[in-house]
């Protein structure tokens, strides 16, 4: 269980006979860093590569939401012009090794939080100048070398006939 949640949540939950975990936290920063720290923990590894998304322009980081819902990458946040210590601690954790992929275009996220993380690992910018382009650059981004990405260039058309 994500966030803080009412209690009654877990309750309701625990009723239907389910074993629950919580990760909380005081930011959507923390939140990532535990739910990063807890998946480490079950999966028994760390995973190389991260997303960062934007803590302030959600729309730019929605994108992210389905990849990481299938896919070992956590998903860590930044502000504009700010690495929370929260995102920091989570990348040191990966020995500067890191494949990070930032979420957005500089409008979002600043030259100065890329060149920040690049402290962490090698980082690639997916963005688009609008939500919209965003999502489209990160459904076509494909990473040859780790694999990470959706790699999605065709179109399917289907007509339908009356």
């Amino acid at each position: 269980m994500v966030g803080d949640l009412d209690p009654k949540v877990e309750e309701q939950v625990k009723a239907l006979g389910y074993k629950t975990d919580k990760i909380a936290g005081g930011n959507p920063a923390a939140v990532a860093k535990a739910v990063d720290a807890y998946y480490t923990a079950v999966a028994k590894e760390n995973p190389p590569s991260v997303i960062i998304g934007s803590m302030d322009s959600e729309e730019y980081t929605m994108p992210a939401v389905n990849w990481i819902a299938h896919m070992p990458e956590p998903l860590l946040y930044v502000k504009k012009d700010e690495v929370p210590q929260e995102t920091v601690d989570a990348l040191k954790t990966r020995g500067g090794k890191a494949n990070i992929y930032l979420l957005g275009p500089e409008s979002v996220i600043s030259v100065k939080v890329q060149e920040q993380l690049g402290q962490f690992g090698k980082v690639v910018r997916i963005a688009g100048n609008d939500p919209y382009a965003n999502a489209a650059a990160f459904a076509k981004y494909k990473d040859s070398a780790t694999g990470f990405g959706w790699g999605i260039t065709t179109r399917v058309i289907t007509f339908r006939s009356s």
